[in-house]
């Protein structure tokens, strides 16, 4: 689970754990933010589930 996945260094963490073939839980404080990182982690052939 990444608190901040959207921005910063939680942006690089759920790049790093993404990479890794890891399921990655993003939390976001404004959902369009959390949209555009999902779409980042499904261009990495990641599994996506909305919440």
């Amino acid at each position: 689970m990444v608190i901040g996945g959207n921005s910063g260094i939680g942006e690089t963490t759920r790049d790093v754990f993404a990479g890794e073939g890891a399921r990655v839980i993003l939390i976001a404080r404004h959902e369009d933010e959390g949209q555009r990182a999902v779409i980042k982690v499904d261009g990495r052939g990641q599994r996506k589930s909305d919440v």
